[in-house]
């Protein structure tokens, strides 16, 4: 028997504690397993199980997905994304209270993207039969595949990246216990050390956790790396040795084989290889 319960007055629902019992169970198993799920007067649930499985729950992180605009936890997270929060309320300050609803989700819900596929590169699952258009195909997957993950927003698009969301998350991350921050942001240099997120992010390396933040986006230009705190893991972009050729078809029905490359300052070549 297992009995655990929430502070505050945010109660959970019978399919929030499915979802706690199916980060180490089958779907049946959690569904069997669950005798009673309190939800009125205080959050939590009893369950049968063994004693390496209660080891296991009692050892989770405490993650939790919040709901918000088009974002349904019970839906979104399962054994894989163990939780989703968002943080907003430093964007809103900077703007006013102004909130766009057209270009931007008030939830933990991915609007641009960018969030999703950083993530994705951190701790993405194997996902075979991939290609990009048909080329380079083969079994996708993260850095480190079999990774839970516990997503922060703080981003906004319209909005900025506030160092005040920053700040927060990092903090609640170190409440939830995680084991690593990846933080795939950052200021223009010069960075100004009172307000800058990477102090906070020393706070969370003195806890144990290891944070690890992108280099930027400026390519091999010089002096544009950023968070270069000494206590960050600070990763840069690489090239790959592959050649990912494709046809084309030009004027007259002739056919060549071409592969395209990207240079400095953004300029796209495609160079033609053989004339077919």
């Amino acid at each position: 028997m297992l009995f655990t319960w929430e502070e505050g007055n945010t109660m959970m629902s019978n399919s929030q504690h499915h979802l706690t019992i199916k980060y180490f169970l089958q779907s049946l198993e959690a569904k069997e397993s669950i005798i009673y799920s309190y939800r009125h007067g205080f959050s939590g649930f009893a369950a049968k199980l063994t004693e390496a499985q209660a080891k296991r729950i009692a050892e989770l992180p405490d993650g939790r997905c919040e709901s918000g605009e088009r974002f349904d936890p019970a839906k979104a997270c399962n054994r894989k994304l163990i939780g989703a929060k968002y943080f907003m309320k430093g964007s809103e300050a900077f703007h006013g209270g102004k909130f766009d609803h057209k270009i931007e989700f008030k939830s933990p819900r991915d609007r641009s993207g960018h969030g999703t596929h950083t993530a994705s590169t951190a701790g993405g699952s194997f996902s075979p039969n991939v290609s990009y258009h048909g080329l380079a195909y083969g079994t996708v997957r993260g850095g480190a595949p079999k990774a839970r993950i516990a997503m922060y927003k703080v981003c906004y698009n319209g909005g900025g990246c506030h160092n005040a969301n920053v700040i927060m998350a990092i903090d609640q991350a170190i409440h939830d216990g995680v084991d690593i921050l990846s933080m795939s942001f950052g200021a223009e240099p010069p960075l100004s050390p009172d307000v800058d997120f990477t102090v906070a992010s020393l706070s969370a390396v003195t806890h144990g956790i290891t944070v690890v933040s992108s280099a930027g986006n400026k390519r091999s230009l010089p002096q544009t790396v950023v968070n270069i705190s000494p206590w960050m893991l600070t990763v840069a972009a690489s090239s790959i040795d592959r050649s990912l050729p494709t046809l084309i078809t030009l004027g007259k029905n002739r056919t060549f084989i071409v592969r395209s490359r990207t240079w400095l300052k953004t300029l796209s070549l495609t160079r033609i290889t053989k004339h077919i």
